[in-house]
């Protein structure tokens, strides 16, 4: 029992707020053909900072989603939001 009472005292002790989570959400409407990525804003209220990033002429559209992931304003959890915006 001592053993299992030190694992979860460790635990509560060890800093694990930091997720490193980078969501990306894409609205699709049924029946349309799917369309890339060529705006994305960061959602007011996670991180209390509204960003905004456009494609850059010659940008695939991982290279994109990849730029916006890294520079987004994270969260004290270490998480974002990302929604596209066209």
């Amino acid at each position: 029992m001592q053993t299992l009472e030190r694992r979860i005292t460790a635990l509560e002790q060890s800093n694990a707020t930091n997720f490193d989570l980078v969501l990306c959400i894409v609205f699709d409407t049924p029946g349309l053909p799917d369309t890339e990525i060529h705006n994305l804003r960061s959602l007011v209220g996670v991180n209390k900072t509204e960003q905004h990033w456009v494609r850059e002429l010659g940008e695939s559209e991982n290279d994109f989603k990849d730029r916006a992931r890294r520079e987004v304003v994270r969260s004290a959890y270490g998480t974002a939001l990302l929604i596209k915006e066209d």
